[in-house]
Order: C-alpha cells, then sequence, then structure tokens
C-alpha cells in the first residue's frame, strides 16, 4: 500500500508539472516552483524526465533580471498526432492534429465508396502514406478515428447501421487490416459532438442536432457525450415527424432527416448548392422564403420533441446552421416558444462551432484526449 501510495503522489506530481506547462505552453523551474506546491528539486527531476519522454524541450531563456537566466521549457504539440478519416459515397478526408487539437495538415482523395477489400486497401494505403509524411518511424501517430456515416456497435467491432453507404455489418477490422496504426469507428455526430466539447468547454448538457447532407444528433450530459448502451443515445434524425411522409433513407417515413437534411432542402427547392438557396432566401425570392420558413418550422417541431425526453439546451451546427443567419436563429426560437408545451419553457438554441471536417476533427480528439487526461490528468486539461 505505501509503495502504490508513493507511486500515486510521484504521478500526481508529473501531471501537475506537466499540465501547467501544457496550459501555460512554456514556463521555466522557477516559475513552476512559484504556482506549484512541489519542490525545486522534485520539479527539476519531472522536468528532466518530461524532456526525455519528449513531451517538453528546453527553448531559450527568459530576459534576465539580474544573475543566471532561467532556462524556457515548452509542451511538445507535436510530441504525438492523432488522424481523423471520414469516409463519404465519393471521397475520404484524412486530417491530423497535435495536442492542442491545431490541424497539421490534412488530404482529400476522390473515391467512389464501394464496400470491397479493394477499396479498404485504397484507403488503408492512403491513410499509411499520410502518416508515413507525418512520422516515418510511426511512434508518435496515437491512432485513426475513422468518422463514419453509421451507428458503431457497442463494443466498436463493427457497424450496426449504415444504410447510407450501404455498409451495415462493416468490422472494424476489415476497414483497418492493413493500417500500420491502432484504429476505431466513431459515429460522424458523436465524434462532432467531441470536437464542440473541446472548442466550448463550458458546455454541460445541450442535444446537438448536425445539419449536412444527412442529419445527425449527439446528447452531451455532465461535459460528456452520452452514447447510451448501445451507442445509439440521440438518434433524433430518425424521430417520426410526419406520419406516413417522405421516405427516409432508413427505410421508414417521416423521418427528421427527410425534411431537414441538406439532400431534402436541395430537392425540394430545386437549387444547386445551399449557399445559393440560402443567398436567394436572404434575398427576398418567394419559393426560397417559402421553403426556409416550412423548413423552421418542422425543425422547430424536432427540438419540442427533443426537449420533452431531455430538456437540455439545442446546439445546431453543421453547414446547414453556418448559413442560416441570426434572423433565421430568431425566428427558428420563436417557433419553437410558440409551440411549447409549457409556458415558462426556457432554454437556449445555440450555433455550434460549425468548423469544416468537424467530424474529423472530434475523431482524431477520441486518441488525444485520453491521452492528455492520462498525462495531464481530466480535471488539469480544461
Amino acid at each position: 500500500m505505501e509503495i502504490a501510495t508513493t507511486t500515486a503522489i510521484k504521478e500526481q506530481k508529473r501531471q501537475l508539472v506537466l499540465g501547467h506547462i501544457y496550459h501555460h505552453r512554456h514556463t521555466s523551474r522557477q516559475e513552476l516552483g512559484m504556482a506549484l506546491p512541489i519542490s525545486l528539486p522534485t520539479i527539476t527531476q519531472n522536468l528532466n524526465e518530461l524532456e526525455d519522454s519528449g513531451l517538453i524541450r528546453r527553448s531559450g531563456f527568459l530576459d534576465s533580471k539580474g544573475g543566471r537566466r532561467a532556462q524556457i521549457y515548452s509542451f511538445t504539440a507535436g510530441a504525438r498526432i492523432a488522424i481523423g478519416v471520414e469516409i463519404l459515397g465519393g471521397s475520404v478526408a484524412l486530417q491530423a492534429y497535435d495536442l492542442y487539437g491545431e490541424r497539421i495538415d490534412g488530404r482529400t482523395h476522390m473515391l467512389a465508396y464501394d464496400n470491397s477489400d479493394e477499396y479498404y486497401e485504397t484507403v488503408a494505403g492512403h491513410v499509411n502514406e499520410f502518416a508515413n509524411c507525418l512520422d516515418a518511424d510511426g511512434s508518435r501517430i496515437l491512432g485513426v478515428g475513422f468518422a463514419v456515416q453509421g451507428i458503431v456497435s457497442p463494443d466498436g467491432s463493427h457497424l450496426t447501421f449504415g444504410k447510407i453507404l450501404g455498409n451495415t455489418g462493416l468490422t472494424l477490422d476489415r476497414l483497418s487490416e492493413r493500417i500500420d496504426h491502432p484504429c476505431r469507428l466513431i459515429h460522424d455526430s458523436h465524434a462532432s459532438a467531441i470536437a464542440e466539447l473541446w472548442i466550448s468547454a463550458d458546455i454541460k448538457n445541450a442535444t446537438c442536432i448536425y445539419l449536412d447532407e444527412h442529419v445527425g444528433c449527439a446528447v452531451i450530459s455532465g461535459g460528456r457525450i452520452d452514447e447510451g448502451e448501445n451507442l445509439r443515445n440521440g438518434t433524433c434524425e430518425h424521430m417520426t415527424l410526419v406520419i406516413g411522409g417522405r421516405e427516409c433513407y432508413c427505410g421508414q417515413r417521416g423521418c427528421l432527416d427527410a425534411y431537414t437534411s441538406r439532400r431534402s432542402l436541395l430537392e425540394r427547392s430545386g437549387r444547386g448548392s445551399l449557399s445559393d438557396f440560402f443567398t436567394q432566401a436572404h434575398n427576398g425570392d418567394p419559393d426560397c422564403v417559402r421553403l426556409l420558413d416550412e423548413y423552421l418550422t418542422y425543425l422547430a417541431y424536432a427540438i419540442k420533441n427533443m426537449r420533452t425526453v431531455l430538456s437540455n439546451d439545442i446546439i445546431i451546427g453543421g453547414r446547414i446552421a453556418y448559413l442560416l443567419s441570426d434572423n433565421d436563429f430568431a425566428t427558428l426560437r420563436e417557433k419553437t416558444a410558440a409551440i411549447a408545451s409549457f409556458p415558462d419553457d426556457r432554454f437556449d438554441i445555440i450555433r455550434g462551432a460549425c468548423s469544416q471536417g468537424q467530424n474529423i476533427f472530434g475523431a482524431a480528439l477520441s486518441y488525444i484526449k485520453p491521452f492528455l487526461d492520462q498525462e495531464i490528468g481530466a480535471y488539469n486539461r480544461r
């Protein structure tokens, strides 16, 4: 017990030292001594060990105020790298991030999806080539997170639902067997929500709606993604809005996705792009104005239904949310308030981060966050 306690204390001190450097990006031994309840000899020992590990480096000296100049120690953001991958019907996108979540590099390959060994071999080749360019010996690569358009099994081994690309049952082993690094599958909406939490760390409880080519949703509870036992929490895209309504890719009718996805909006409007549609709607084109109002009405009813189950704030992200104006958000809030079951219902509808490749970023963060939690402690990182 005494050995375990001593080890735990030693690890805690290491986390405090590294956490301080991570947060401040660079510091000196003397500054650490003033900021932390740790003796200078112990700080020196930890600095030496962390430098040997590659997590910190020496980066010059502080300006002298008389006497010997203090050595500066900086956190090595690129000591570890994580890769996020998005597989769509016509492309494969790869992005790499450092331990601060800063994008290092990215590539997109135009590649038509095919649920075949040849396709997965091609994807593996792209991933390995990309990883090799980032880190020749592979020692810094934490792993590769695949943001997938489907529901992942609780053990992460395969897709239990993949009707968008027709790959239900796809196994992680089949996808990753030729990739030289650890891999995992993650539902693209959950990946986007992970990125949401990274960008806005003060989020505690929220229901996220991502409006893209298809609609995706996720639940944040207590500052964490709440996936549920079967990893299907928050799949509100298949909530029935209209009984017997438009056909959804899931095979049912009247789902939220069939009324609020990019595909449905462009099919209804006849416009070639979302930018064109929203430009016309905001410039007063009668047909586009009508369709946008209808769109916001469907979205308002979906939000009402979601809040009857979870009374969270609502975060709306994705490409469509990026193009919605402040006035559109105000209209959505008015529509939602008008149909609220409880007159005193108070909550916010928030525009999400809406960053390009947010789900890819989140897939990479699925490796970065656990690494940082281990190295600097879950409560020291943010």
